[in-house]
């Protein structure tokens, strides 16, 4: 996706226009449009590189502040002000991993609120491109039938899609 820089942000807060960050800054991106998924609802953002006219900064992390999607990462060459046009290069081969993890958070919820019915509460989870982890609460340890019955609907789900 083709961008422009709307703003820069480094640990000296953000540059102002004219100002210029160097290869191996620490720098946060404000861009116009963005290909980029944040971090959000426990799955992890998106990682790639943002590449612009001389140089590239690798991204590292993807959060939103405020309602505006910051991109940080290092300049790994060049150098960068405001209003630079950048290209936004998504790993999409890591996001087709984490993707399905992520999916399976939804799966593994309703089963446990089909098996063990009212009181078990999703609380958190943790979603990448190695693995799941998905937190929640119940009133009592699940029985070994339980377990059984959350991963027969689990696997249920799998084999239809």
């Amino acid at each position: 996706v083709g961008a422009k820089v709307e703003a820069i942000f480094t640990s000296g807060g953000f540059l102002k226009e004219g100002e210029v960050a160097e290869n191996g800054s620490v720098v946060g991106l404000v861009l116009d449009k963005s290909s980029f998924y944040p971090e959000a609802g426990g799955q992890d953002a998106d990682l790639g590189t943002i590449s612009f006219e001389g140089g590239e900064l690798v991204i590292n992390d993807v959060q939103v502040y405020g309602g505006y999607v910051l991109h940080s990462g290092v300049i790994s060459e060049g150098s960068i002000s405001v209003g630079s046009a950048a290209e936004c290069r998504v790993d999409y081969d890591r996001r087709r991993d984490v993707a399905p993890n992520h999916s399976m958070t939804h799966v593994l919820n309703a089963a446990l609120r089909e098996v063990l019915g009212e009181g078990c509460d999703q609380r958190g989870s943790q979603c990448n491109d190695e693995k799941l982890r998905f937190d929640f609460s119940h009133k009592k340890a699940m029985t070994a039938a339980q377990l059984k019955d959350a991963e027969a609907y689990v696997r249920d789900a799998i084999d239809r899609s």
